[in-house]
Parts: C-alpha cells; sequence; structure tokens
C-alpha cells in the first residue's frame, strides 16, 4: 500500500563541473604570417562533472564521453584514477579503439589449413589453393572486421576448413587509442593524483 504523505522540495548548491587542459606532444615552433613565432603543442579538454557522474573528454586522439552513476563513496575523480584501459575505453570511445591485427589474424588462417591437411579433411591441391588465398590477402581492401569476413564467406575457399562461428581474428588496440591512454591520460591521471595529494595534505595539516 502507497501513502501519500506531501510534496517535497530542496534547493542546494552543488559543486559545478570542473575543466582541465592537457598538453601533449612534441614542442614545434611556427611561423605566423604577422612574423610571430610561437610554440604549439597538443590541446585535449577534459571535464569532470561530480554532481552528476559525467566525464568527457575532447582530443586530436578520439572523444570519450561517459556517466557513472554508482561509483559509492569515492569522487569521480578517485574513480577515474583507477580504472583500467579496456573498461574505460568500452564505456566512455566514441569512436573504434580496436582494429583487426591482419598478421596475427592471417598466421592462424594457415595454421588452420595445416590442421585440416595433417587430418587429412582437404587434399593437397585445396591446401595449396587456400594457402595462395591467404597469401595473396589484400589488408588495404579489408583492413577491418567486416572486410575479413567479407572475403571469409564471399572469396575464399576457407569456410571449408574453419568454422565460420569460431572464425579466428585477431584484434589490437589502434595506434590512437594507445597514444591517448599512454601519454594523454596518463598525463590527466597524474594531475588528478597531484590533486588529491594536495587535498589530503591540507586535511591532515589542518587536523
Amino acid at each position: 500500500m502507497t501513502m501519500f504523505i506531501g510534496n517535497y522540495s530542496k534547493c542546494r548548491e552543488i559543486t559545478p563541473p570542473r575543466q582541465f587542459e592537457v598538453l601533449t606532444g612534441r614542442s614545434h615552433l611556427k611561423c605566423l604570417e604577422n612574423g610571430d613565432v610561437r610554440t604549439f603543442k597538443e590541446r585535449s579538454i577534459f571535464t569532470i562533472d561530480d554532481a552528476t557522474g559525467s566525464f568527457s573528454a575532447q582530443t586530436e586522439y578520439g572523444d570519450f564521453a561517459y556517466r557513472w552513476t554508482a561509483i559509492g563513496n569515492r569522487t569521480l575523480s578517485q574513480f577515474l584514477c583507477g580504472l583500467d584501459k579496456h573498461y574505460f575505453m568500452n564505456k566512455a570511445a566514441k569512436q573504434p579503439w580496436r582494429e583487426v591485427d591482419l598478421s596475427d589474424t592471417l598466421v592462424e588462417f594457415k595454421r588452420e589449413v595445416i590442421e585440416a591437411r595433417k587430418c587429412r579433411s582437404i587434399d593437397k591441391d585445396h591446401a595449396r589453393e587456400m594457402w595462395d588465398e591467404i597469401e595473396g590477402f589484400d589488408d588495404q581492401e579489408f583492413r577491418n572486421s567486416d572486410g575479413v569476413y567479407r572475403w571469409f564467406y564471399d572469396l575464399s575457399e576457407l569456410p571449408k576448413v574453419i568454422e565460420p562461428y569460431d572464425l579466428p581474428i585477431s584484434y589490437r588496440d589502434t595506434a590512437l587509442s594507445n597514444h591517448f591512454w599512454d601519454v594523454i591520460w596518463t598525463t590527466f591521471v597524474a594531475h588528478l593524483h597531484q590533486i588529491e595529494e594536495t587535498e589530503r595534505s591540507k586535511i591532515e595539516f589542518a587536523a
């Protein structure tokens, strides 16, 4: 049974979002048209909203955004500092951050052909034909997973030896996601740690 008690209203001030600018990359000088010489670096903008759990980042290596609503008694800054790459990317990346590792994938395809030949499920001529197909794989045309599947089903003989539901495609993190995580994110998190240490020192000193 639900009882109506009365209307509820309350107003309180909340912490405004915090923004951070991260400058990374090699410094290089550029001469402007007016003759001025300036240093340019890659610029990334991070926004943290503790009131809503919202996070966003605009960088030259992709955009990232997500809203976390259940992080316990931690601040959003503390929560972000403890994230690993795969969890963060799966939640926040707004662009593909993994790609087919064609080299490893083709090695796996060749291994399947070898195993099929050992088991005598294909003859020598069919094995050579499949091997040549793999050797002639055009990585410029089929550089993503959709392309690999299209080639596998439409243009190759490999379905005769590889189960379609068990296609051995290998993946790797993109170069852009690696740079974001290893350079930009690392710089950002190090700054958050520094802020946390400063705040902790203030509290200990006041005590």
